[in-house]
């Protein structure tokens, strides 16, 4: 994660509100007369593929203007008086992410006994109290108290270890922060993963594939469509009403009064 912290800049006082900017991946707050602005950049840079070295802790990791620096401009073209500050200080710090940008919570599968809190995406302040409460209710009541299903340890399986997968996948996570969260989105990377006997034969007939547990699993078919017009569609996010359900009622339509057959590979337990 990084930031850089600025010398003084003109109107900057300690009662200016915190500001994000997540069409351009930013955020800023006057820091001691001048700004501290960061940024969760849509594409990160993974390091550390092979582990964590052993002589490492609480470090930091050199400038990288490279990485940070489009989000810099993008903050000064926000707040002009950037332009001319000085910059104090370049924070570039090593952060961990989940895979789908969710902390990991509860019960290990394999482990009696042991309860994991952890994986928190840069976000372990603002959800430590309430984290904290699911899991301490957890281990009284020796189940959840409520629907944790999204932080739920057991939504990944030993296929989320995958280095290549991984190292990917969590690149595109770390920009989920300021990605605005339309329903139905679908991660893009570490994709196809798993893929059921029938995935080949379903592509051809114009499946537009999710992704549940690692599986590709079918969203909906668009019989005659070209990949580039199924991407497209993929792709048309929105909080209205989606452009694939025509194709989505046809299969209801055809459920109902005829045979439909399903694909159901991605609910077994491998």
């Amino acid at each position: 994660h990084y930031y850089v912290v600025t010398k003084e800049v003109p109107h900057a006082d300690s009662m200016l509100p915190v500001l994000r900017d997540p069409d351009a991946y930013i955020y800023m707050r006057e820091w001691g007369g001048g700004l501290c602005v960061g940024g969760f950049e849509p594409v990160a840079l993974p390091i550390w593929s092979e582990g964590v070295p052993e002589d490492f802790a609480f470090g930091l990791l050199p400038d990288n203007w490279d990485q940070f620096g489009p989000l810099y401009e993008a903050a000064m073209e926000r707040v002009p008086a950037l332009a001319d500050a000085e910059v104090r200080q370049f924070i570039n710090g090593p952060e961990s992410f989940t895979p789908d940008g969710n902390y990991i919570l509860g019960a290990a599968p394999d482990a009696a006994g042991l309860f994991v809190c952890a994986g928190f995406n840069s976000s372990g302040i603002a959800s430590a109290g309430g984290a904290g409460k699911a899991l301490a209710e957890w281990m009284a009541a020796g189940e959840p108290t409520m629907d944790l299903w999204s932080v739920d340890i057991r939504r990944f399986a030993d296929f989320s270890s995958n280095i290549t997968y991984l190292r990917e996948r969590t690149a595109e996570s770390l920009g989920l922060h300021y990605k605005l969260p339309f329903p139905r989105f679908e991660m893009e990377s570490a994709r196809p993963l798993r893929r059921t006997p029938i995935y080949d034969r379903l592509a051809a007939k114009g499946a537009v594939f999710g992704s549940k547990f690692g599986w590709e699993r079918v969203s909906y078919l668009m019989p005659g469509s070209s990949a580039a017009e199924r991407d497209a569609m993929a792709a048309s996010l929105t909080f209205g009403e989606p452009a694939w359900l025509p194709f989505v009622a046809a299969e209801v339509a055809n459920t109902r009064e005829r045979v439909s057959v399903f694909d159901q590979s991605s609910f077994s337990k491998l």
